[in-house]
């Protein structure tokens, strides 16, 4: 028996060590099971959220950015068209186009000239073919004309400026267009100058470049039959300048222009009209960098939001690079070895190299391009122009003359670094939160039950009144979750009083604008039923003529210069302790004295002359006829709610009756009082009396007109 007794006392001091065993094993084991799903599905979550994030970043940038070309391209053909309508060009095409034509029948070069501008041409050509670009012969870019070739040799080849836009004349040139030249080259480079464009053409309805601010080699050649007849220039001058509307440009994409030493050039022509006759054309190079600026900007792609590896380009229809690309710009060796390594021809690289920039020389045939070439919006992921993969968003520019697209991406690596890190983070902390979580679960496995005070503790202060209660955060459980709940309700309640407190406010302030301090203090303390009040006060009437319809005056100017006029008068009212009874546009009602000591008179005409001088001012100030007539009249009255459910204020008996009958009679700005006012005044006050006044029931009155009183 003593065994067995033994035995039973041992099992029975062992199962509360199992019991906390099993607890501690079963918190652990859900506290990792938490820890790991909590990790998981915050590792997702930070991946949607940041993709997410980014993917909107990329749309608003390529969307701005598309809006930005769209808008800036638009504001360069405005300025074109506006350029084509100045006195400068107009003049300036005439009078080149009439010594061109001069010029044609009388200029030659002799055979020195002729060959010093042959050997010109041949070192082109030799630099053309140095580029691996298919190189046109010397003669079939001379100009065929005998003055194309007198102009070039003079402007270009004897030019003695490093920049052929500063000579104004040509010493060898002393034609008619020599003279020309000189009188209008400073005012061109001027205009070209100040609109910020490259070389600015001026074309003769013939389709000769009677004119040209740098001097290029298409200068004094013919657009429509010379060497560049071919170019979007030449299909400008020969189809589209002559077909556009009047107040319209015509656009000419990129394209490797060989007058600019091959680079890709962009030009902007406009129709030149004199009266109803088209006189020429003009054509202006935009310089890449415009459009670069619209993209690269100052090439703070970290302060833009772009990272290491974001960037913003532009591609046309024929999936080349319409702007700079950023990896070039920043490290163009890195650019050229990316390029080898993407397989492309080498002679790419090199002629990247050689015109300084990819813009029509890069191709980019990415999946984002080709959708957006569609006209469709592309987001996702795809392998960029350089063979890198990129989160993109891509798409159209949204005009009719720029078939274009804008692309915008940031690498994929660079998109999941801060995912990387964040993974690494969450790691980490589980190694942490493991072994912790173990000793809380063998430290407090029997305290569990001890966020049960603090909660009943609380909520005890919530129910005796204490809105000032917060719990602490009690953890991921349910009394953790009464807790939470138990500080909203705090904070609702808290809320909800102060909101009480602020609806108290907003009631006393609408029934202070209707009623006098005495009722609404009666009222908000709980009365029902106000007594009328009977006193001995003096009552002023105001009627204001030519604001409500005056002449010169909208119905809403009316009003608000009646608003204005009232507070006017509200505020002197306060200053001397009258009472508002009621306001109109046109009539207003006061009365001094209710249950207060007496020279209630002595106030109520004070009153009314501070009114009349009120109103000068606001004459003044507002340059408005706006005239008054008062009436003030003393006596007995009442003063009570007329309809409490309404809380309408009024004031009956005879003063107001008097009040409103004087201020009808009067005259313009004038105030009248009745004897019994007339009686409390002191001799300070200068009245007259007036007569031939009858009242509105035929009968003689005896009133006073206040004049001005003098002070005491």
């Amino acid at each position: 028996m003593s065994a067995d007794r033994a035995n039973g006392r041992e099992q029975r001091t062992r199962r509360p060590r199992s019991l906390r065993r099993s607890l501690v094993i079963t918190f652990s084991a859900v506290s990792l099971v938490s820890v790991v799903l909590l990790g998981i599905l915050n590792y997702y979550q930070a991946r949607n959220l940041l993709t997410e994030s980014i993917s909107d970043q990329l749309v608003n940038q390529q969307r701005a950015k598309a809006l930005a070309i769209r808008s800036g391209i638009e504001r360069l053909e405005q300025t074109v068209v506006v350029a084509a309508r100045s006195r400068e060009v107009i003049e300036g095409v005439v009078e080149f186009s009439a010594a061109f034509s001069e010029a044609d029948s009388s200029s030659s070069l002799e055979s020195g000239e002729l060959q010093a501008l042959q050997e010109t041409y041949n070192v082109v050509v030799d630099a053309i073919a140095e580029a691996g670009l298919d190189a046109p012969s010397a003669d079939e870019l001379i100009p065929g004309s005998d003055v194309g070739r007198y102009l070039q040799y003079h402007y270009i080849i004897a030019n003695p400026a490093e920049d052929r836009s500063e000579m104004a004349s040509a010493p060898g040139d002393q034609s008619t267009y020599g003279a020309v030249h000189a009188a209008r080259h400073p005012a061109l480079v001027q205009l070209r100058a100040q609109l910020g464009f490259g070389d600015l053409l001026l074309v003769d309805p013939a389709g000769n470049v009677v004119y040209s601010t740098d001097k290029r080699l298409d200068y004094a050649t013919n657009m429509t039959a010379g060497p560049y007849r071919t170019t979007g220039v030449g299909g400008a001058v020969t189809n589209g300048i002559p077909a556009v509307p009047i107040g319209e440009a015509v656009f000419v994409d990129f394209e490797i222009y060989l007058p600019a030493e091959g680079s890709p050039s962009l030009f902007i022509g406009a129709a030149i009209r004199s009266e109803s006759r088209t006189v020429g054309a003009l054509l202006v190079e935009v310089p890449i960098e415009t459009l670069n600026t619209l993209t690269v900007g100052q090439a703070n792609w970290e302060e833009t939001g772009f990272g290491d590896t974001g960037e913003v380009y532009v591609v046309g229809r024929d999936q080349l690079m319409r702007t700079d690309s950023r990896l070039w710009i920043e490290d163009p060796d890195e650019y050229q070895r990316l390029l080898e390594k993407e397989d492309y021809d080498p002679q790419l690289g090199d002629l990247i190299a050689i015109f300084g920039s990819p813009v029509l020389l890069q191709p980019v045939e990415s999946d984002a391009v080709l959708e957006a070439l569609s006209g469709e919006q592309f987001l996702g992921r795809t392998s960029n122009y350089l063979g890198r993969r990129s989160l993109t968003s891509a798409g159209p520019v949204g005009s009719d003359l720029l078939d274009w697209v804008v692309v915008a991406e940031v690498a994929a690596a660079e998109a999941n670094d801060p995912l990387g890190s964040y993974l690494t983070r969450i790691l980490i902390a589980g190694l942490v939160l493991i072994p912790i979580v173990v000793l809380l679960a063998l430290l407090f496995a029997d305290r569990m039950t001890k966020p049960v005070k603090p909660v009943v503790a609380a909520a005890g202060a919530v129910a005796g009144g204490d809105l000032s209660t917060t719990l602490p955060d009690l953890g991921r459980n349910e009394f953790g979750d009464v807790a939470r709940r138990l500080n909203r309700l705090t904070a609702a309640l808290r809320e909800r009083e102060e909101a009480l407190a602020s609806e108290e406010q907003e009631i006393r302030r609408l029934l202070l604008s209707v009623l006098p301090e005495r009722l609404v203090e009666a009222l908000r303390s709980g009365e029902q039923d106000l007594p009328d009040l009977v006193d001995t006060a003096t009552v002023v009437a105001i009627d204001v003529d030519g604001l409500a319809g005056g002449a010169g005056i909208s119905e809403e100017a009316g009003v608000e210069l009646s608003t204005e006029l009232s507070g006017r008068m509200e505020t002197l009212a306060d200053h001397l302790g009258v009472e508002r009874v009621r306001s109109s546009s046109d009539q207003h009602l006061f009365v001094a004295g209710l249950d207060t000591p007496s020279s209630a008179a002595m106030v109520a005409t004070e009153f009314a002359v501070g009114v009349s001088q009120a109103i000068d001012q606001f004459r003044d100030d507002h340059a408005v006829e706006v005239t008054y007539r008062a009436g003030v009249s003393a006596g007995q009255l009442i003063a009570r709610l007329v309809a409490a459910d309404q809380l309408t204020y009024g004031v009956f008996g005879d003063p107001p009756r008097t009040a409103l009958a004087l201020a009808g009679i009067a005259a313009k700005d004038q105030i009248l009082i009745d004897s019994a006012t007339a009686a409390e005044l002191d001799e300070s006050w200068d009245l007259k009396p007036a007569t031939g006044l009858t009242a509105l029931q035929g009968e003689q009155v005896s009133v006073m007109i206040v004049r001005v009183p003098t002070t005491s």
